[in-house]
């Protein structure tokens, strides 16, 4: 069994963050709900395993990335 790769993202400027947590998608009608906070957070595998209103985490992750200055936005990517 493969273990699923993490990756810390730490000190972003900006986190874009759903109007409220577990919402399965985002409606376009609730878009203008959308907040960004500074902070970082931890991805397992293909789920966010942490987010945290402070620049820095304690993560025992794989990867970290120094995400200072930056929006974490995430997307979608579509192939056509």
């Amino acid at each position: 069994m493969t273990r699923a790769a993490s990756v810390s993202i730490d000190g972003a400027a900006q986190v874009l963050r759903p109007p409220s947590d577990g919402l399965a998608y985002l409606r376009h009608d609730r878009a203008s709900e959308l907040t960004t906070d500074p902070g970082a957070l931890t991805i397992a595998g293909d789920s966010i395993a942490a987010l945290n209103l402070e620049t820095e985490v304690e993560t025992e992750a794989e990867t970290r990335i120094d995400a200072s200055g930056c929006a974490v936005v995430p997307g979608f990517v579509d192939c056509h």
